[in-house]
């Protein structure tokens, strides 16, 4: 996939992301643009979906998600997703917990996150992010695959 009419309507739009670079004012003509990802509401039909199959409790229809994290209770989860051609996806995740569970401790809750960095050893999160590898190498909702082996790589927040 590395146009964005390749991409299925019924799933994403794609279109170029020079973020970084207009807001640094730089030239866009040796740019590698990566092209960001409008998640439709098929997309999201069939992520929730899976998820709920699967056993993980999910509220709303799309981003941000309430999902059920281990050990933190129901968070609200935000993906982004960015192609760069012609073949990598890079997905970022943002988790906000509006209530800590019951006699959670300030250092476990830190913990707790530092742990979720790691893509994969989150359930939930690692299912959301194999599901669109998935979809978007199926470029359909029916016969995609969710299998797809993610790396992790982290990043800080503002």
């Amino acid at each position: 996939m590395t146009k964005p009419a390749d991409l299925s309507p019924l799933l994403f739009r794609a279109r170029a992301n020079p973020g970084l670079y207009t807001d640094l004012s730089a030239s866009l003509a040796y740019a590698y643009v990566p092209l960001y990802l409008d998640l439709q509401p098929t997309y999201f039909q069939t992520v929730i979906k899976e998820l709920r199959v699967s056993g993980v409790e999910v509220r709303g229809t799309k981003f941000p998600l309430g999902v059920e994290l281990p050990e933190l209770g129901v968070a609200r989860v935000t993906m982004t997703a960015r192609i760069y051609p012609p073949s990598t996806l890079v997905l970022t995740f943002k988790v906000r917990l509006d209530l800590a569970p019951e006699n959670a401790r300030l250092d476990h809750l830190v913990d707790t996150f530092m742990e979720f960095r790691l893509l994969n050893s989150v359930a939930p999160l690692a299912s959301i992010g194999r599901l669109t590898a998935g979809l978007l190498e199926a470029n359909s909702h029916h016969g995609y695959k969710s299998n797809a082996n993610l790396r992790s790589y982290q990043g800080e927040c503002k």
